[in-house]
């Protein structure tokens, strides 16, 4: 990889907490959105339970928005 690349890896691993769901978004296997999904399994069980706190949810929102950033970013790299 160039550091291109693995700037993105390493900016998509720290935002879904998995270094699997950002080899998919780097090879085009999942979407900046379905990756972020993924990653927030637990806490959208817990939201689930126990309601929806706001400022969480306004942070999981500027993170999901971040996951399409980085998914245009991988896609202009393979341009």
């Amino acid at each position: 990889m160039d550091d291109f690349q693995l700037t993105g890896l390493a900016t998509a691993t720290t935002l879904f907490g998995s270094t699997v769901l950002a080899l998919a978004l780097l090879e085009g296997a999942l979407s900046g959105e379905e990756a972020f999904d993924l990653s927030r399994l637990e806490s959208a069980f817990q939201e689930a339970q126990w309601g929806v706190d706001a400022e969480a949810a306004e942070r999981a929102e500027t993170m999901r928005r971040e996951a399409g950033v980085l998914e245009r970013w991988f896609r202009g790299l393979a341009e």
